[in-house]
Protein backbone atom coordinates (compact mmCIF):
# COMPACT_ATOMS: atom_id res chain seq x y z
CA UNK A 1 0.00 0.00 0.00
CA UNK A 2 1.33 3.41 -0.96
CA UNK A 3 0.48 5.51 2.10
CA UNK A 4 -1.12 8.74 0.91
CA UNK A 5 -0.01 8.14 -2.67
CA UNK A 6 -3.48 8.12 -4.19
CA UNK A 7 -3.83 11.37 -6.10
CA UNK A 8 -6.79 13.75 -6.04
CA UNK A 9 -7.27 13.16 -9.76
CA UNK A 10 -7.49 9.42 -9.10
CA UNK A 11 -10.06 9.96 -6.34
CA UNK A 12 -12.26 12.26 -8.41
CA UNK A 13 -11.97 10.23 -11.61
CA UNK A 14 -12.79 6.98 -9.77
CA UNK A 15 -15.91 8.45 -8.16
CA UNK A 16 -16.98 9.99 -11.47
CA UNK A 17 -16.49 6.68 -13.29
CA UNK A 18 -18.53 4.74 -10.72
CA UNK A 19 -21.39 7.26 -10.81
CA UNK A 20 -21.33 7.49 -14.61
CA UNK A 21 -21.56 3.71 -15.02
CA UNK A 22 -24.51 3.55 -12.62
CA UNK A 23 -26.37 6.39 -14.34
CA UNK A 24 -25.69 5.05 -17.83
CA UNK A 25 -26.83 1.50 -17.12
CA UNK A 26 -29.84 2.70 -15.09
CA UNK A 27 -31.02 4.73 -18.07
CA UNK A 28 -31.29 1.51 -20.09
CA UNK A 29 -34.21 0.23 -18.03
CA UNK A 30 -34.11 -3.27 -16.47
CA UNK A 31 -37.43 -3.38 -14.66
CA UNK A 32 -37.98 -7.08 -13.96
CA UNK A 33 -36.43 -8.74 -10.91
CA UNK A 34 -34.32 -11.01 -13.12
CA UNK A 35 -33.02 -8.11 -15.19
CA UNK A 36 -32.32 -6.12 -12.02
CA UNK A 37 -30.06 -8.87 -10.67
CA UNK A 38 -28.21 -9.12 -13.97
CA UNK A 39 -27.93 -5.33 -14.03
CA UNK A 40 -26.51 -5.23 -10.50
CA UNK A 41 -23.84 -7.81 -11.34
CA UNK A 42 -23.02 -6.04 -14.60
CA UNK A 43 -22.81 -2.59 -13.00
CA UNK A 44 -20.54 -3.70 -10.15
CA UNK A 45 -18.23 -5.54 -12.55
CA UNK A 46 -17.95 -2.54 -14.89
CA UNK A 47 -17.45 -0.19 -11.94
CA UNK A 48 -14.63 -2.35 -10.61
CA UNK A 49 -12.98 -2.43 -14.03
CA UNK A 50 -13.43 1.34 -14.38
CA UNK A 51 -11.71 2.06 -11.06
CA UNK A 52 -8.82 -0.21 -12.03
CA UNK A 53 -8.44 1.57 -15.37
CA UNK A 54 -8.46 4.96 -13.62
CA UNK A 55 -5.79 3.77 -11.18
CA UNK A 56 -3.65 2.40 -14.00
CA UNK A 57 -3.88 5.71 -15.85
CA UNK A 58 -3.28 8.13 -12.99
CA UNK A 59 -1.18 6.01 -10.60
CA UNK A 60 0.78 4.12 -13.27
CA UNK A 61 0.11 0.83 -11.52
CA UNK A 62 -1.90 -1.02 -8.87
CA UNK A 63 0.58 -1.17 -5.92
CA UNK A 64 -0.57 2.28 -4.70
CA UNK A 65 -3.94 0.75 -3.82
CA UNK A 66 -2.51 -2.42 -2.31
CA UNK A 67 -2.78 -4.72 -5.32
CA UNK A 68 0.82 -5.75 -5.91
CA UNK A 69 1.37 -9.33 -7.09
CA UNK A 70 3.98 -9.82 -4.40
CA UNK A 71 1.46 -9.36 -1.59
CA UNK A 72 -1.43 -11.29 -3.13
CA UNK A 73 -0.89 -14.64 -1.37
CA UNK A 74 -0.04 -12.98 1.94
CA UNK A 75 -3.04 -10.69 1.70
CA UNK A 76 -5.44 -13.55 1.00
CA UNK A 77 -4.03 -15.59 3.90
CA UNK A 78 -4.28 -12.57 6.19
CA UNK A 79 -7.87 -11.99 5.10
CA UNK A 80 -8.78 -15.55 6.04
CA UNK A 81 -7.11 -15.16 9.45
CA UNK A 82 -8.93 -11.91 10.15
CA UNK A 83 -12.22 -13.51 9.08
CA UNK A 84 -11.76 -16.46 11.43
CA UNK A 85 -10.89 -14.24 14.39
CA UNK A 86 -13.63 -11.68 13.76
CA UNK A 87 -16.13 -14.42 12.97
CA UNK A 88 -15.36 -16.02 16.32
CA UNK A 89 -15.87 -12.71 18.13
CA UNK A 90 -19.17 -12.08 16.35
CA UNK A 91 -20.37 -15.62 17.10
CA UNK A 92 -19.55 -15.22 20.79
CA UNK A 93 -21.30 -11.83 20.88
CA UNK A 94 -24.29 -13.33 19.09
CA UNK A 95 -24.64 -16.08 21.67
CA UNK A 96 -24.37 -13.53 24.47
CA UNK A 97 -27.02 -11.27 22.91
CA UNK A 98 -29.34 -14.22 22.28
CA UNK A 99 -29.22 -14.97 26.01
CA UNK A 100 -31.07 -11.68 26.52
CA UNK A 101 -33.83 -12.74 24.15
CA UNK A 102 -32.62 -10.73 21.16
CA UNK A 103 -32.76 -12.39 17.74
CA UNK A 104 -29.44 -11.47 16.10
CA UNK A 105 -30.88 -12.28 12.69
CA UNK A 106 -32.78 -8.99 12.88
CA UNK A 107 -29.44 -7.23 12.38
CA UNK A 108 -28.96 -8.99 9.05
CA UNK A 109 -32.10 -8.09 7.12
CA UNK A 110 -31.83 -8.48 3.35
CA UNK A 111 -34.68 -8.16 0.87
CA UNK A 112 -33.97 -11.03 -1.54
CA UNK A 113 -35.43 -11.26 -5.08
CA UNK A 114 -38.42 -13.52 -5.50
CA UNK A 115 -37.01 -16.39 -7.57
CA UNK A 116 -34.24 -18.91 -6.96
CA UNK A 117 -32.19 -17.83 -9.98
CA UNK A 118 -32.43 -14.14 -9.10
CA UNK A 119 -31.43 -14.88 -5.52
CA UNK A 120 -28.47 -16.97 -6.71
CA UNK A 121 -27.24 -14.15 -8.96
CA UNK A 122 -27.80 -11.62 -6.18
CA UNK A 123 -25.78 -13.65 -3.69
CA UNK A 124 -22.99 -14.33 -6.19
CA UNK A 125 -22.76 -10.60 -6.85
CA UNK A 126 -22.66 -9.81 -3.14
CA UNK A 127 -20.03 -12.41 -2.32
CA UNK A 128 -17.73 -12.09 -5.34
CA UNK A 129 -18.20 -8.96 -7.45
CA UNK A 130 -19.35 -6.35 -4.91
CA UNK A 131 -16.50 -6.90 -2.41
CA UNK A 132 -13.92 -6.38 -5.15
CA UNK A 133 -15.67 -3.29 -6.50
CA UNK A 134 -16.27 -1.72 -3.08
CA UNK A 135 -12.82 -2.41 -1.68
CA UNK A 136 -11.21 -0.93 -4.78
CA UNK A 137 -13.17 2.29 -4.32
CA UNK A 138 -13.66 2.70 -0.56
CA UNK A 139 -10.41 1.30 0.82
CA UNK A 140 -8.11 1.37 -2.19
CA UNK A 141 -8.95 4.85 -3.48
CA UNK A 142 -10.91 6.79 -0.84
CA UNK A 143 -9.01 5.51 2.21
CA UNK A 144 -5.81 5.57 0.18
CA UNK A 145 -6.32 9.27 -0.52
CA UNK A 146 -7.43 10.45 2.93
CA UNK A 147 -4.78 8.30 4.66
CA UNK A 148 -2.34 11.17 4.03
CA UNK A 149 -4.22 13.10 6.74
CA UNK A 150 -3.81 10.27 9.24
CA UNK A 151 -5.19 6.79 9.82
CA UNK A 152 -8.17 8.03 11.86
CA UNK A 153 -9.19 10.51 9.19
CA UNK A 154 -8.91 7.88 6.48
CA UNK A 155 -11.00 5.42 8.47
CA UNK A 156 -13.69 7.96 9.38
CA UNK A 157 -14.13 9.41 5.89
CA UNK A 158 -14.10 6.11 3.99
CA UNK A 159 -16.35 4.38 6.55
CA UNK A 160 -18.91 7.20 6.65
CA UNK A 161 -19.18 7.20 2.86
CA UNK A 162 -19.34 3.39 2.82
CA UNK A 163 -22.10 3.33 5.46
CA UNK A 164 -24.13 6.08 3.79
CA UNK A 165 -24.03 4.29 0.44
CA UNK A 166 -25.42 1.17 2.15
CA UNK A 167 -27.98 3.02 4.30
CA UNK A 168 -30.74 2.51 1.74
CA UNK A 169 -30.21 -1.26 1.53
CA UNK A 170 -29.48 -2.02 5.18
CA UNK A 171 -33.15 -1.89 6.21
CA UNK A 172 -32.22 0.21 9.26
CA UNK A 173 -29.17 2.05 10.55
CA UNK A 174 -26.14 0.61 8.71
CA UNK A 175 -24.54 -0.71 11.90
CA UNK A 176 -23.07 -3.81 10.26
CA UNK A 177 -21.70 -1.76 7.37
CA UNK A 178 -20.14 0.77 9.74
CA UNK A 179 -18.40 -1.94 11.76
CA UNK A 180 -17.35 -3.62 8.54
CA UNK A 181 -15.96 -0.40 7.11
CA UNK A 182 -13.75 0.14 10.15
CA UNK A 183 -12.61 -3.49 10.13
CA UNK A 184 -11.74 -3.41 6.43
CA UNK A 185 -9.66 -0.25 6.92
CA UNK A 186 -7.81 -1.72 9.89
CA UNK A 187 -7.03 -4.90 7.95
CA UNK A 188 -5.81 -2.90 4.97
CA UNK A 189 -3.65 -0.67 7.17
CA UNK A 190 -2.17 -3.61 9.06
CA UNK A 191 -1.56 -5.98 6.14
CA UNK A 192 -0.69 -3.38 3.47
CA UNK A 193 -2.64 -5.47 0.97
CA UNK A 194 -6.11 -4.79 -0.45
CA UNK A 195 -6.54 -8.54 -0.87
CA UNK A 196 -7.02 -8.81 2.90
CA UNK A 197 -10.16 -6.62 3.16
CA UNK A 198 -11.50 -8.09 -0.09
CA UNK A 199 -11.41 -11.59 1.45
CA UNK A 200 -12.86 -10.39 4.77
CA UNK A 201 -15.61 -8.52 2.93
CA UNK A 202 -16.45 -11.51 0.74
CA UNK A 203 -16.58 -14.00 3.61
CA UNK A 204 -18.49 -11.52 5.77
CA UNK A 205 -21.10 -11.03 3.06
CA UNK A 206 -21.39 -14.79 2.66
CA UNK A 207 -22.08 -15.14 6.39
CA UNK A 208 -24.63 -12.31 6.32
CA UNK A 209 -26.46 -13.89 3.38
CA UNK A 210 -26.52 -17.23 5.21
CA UNK A 211 -28.01 -15.63 8.33
CA UNK A 212 -30.53 -13.66 6.27
CA UNK A 213 -31.69 -16.84 4.52
CA UNK A 214 -32.37 -18.39 7.92
CA UNK A 215 -34.84 -15.65 8.86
Amino acid sequence: MGTGKVRLTTLLASIAAVVLVDITVSSLGFYSAYCYCIRLAFVRAIQAASVMVVVLIFQKGMPDIGLARANMAGGIAAGIRWSVVFGGIVSFAGVAVTAFGIDVRNFFFIRFPGTFYCTAIYIATGVVIAPVCEELLFRGVIYGFFRRYGVKTGIVVSTVVFALIHAGTAGALPVVQTIGGVLFCLAYEKEKSLFAPIIIHALGNAAIFALALLR
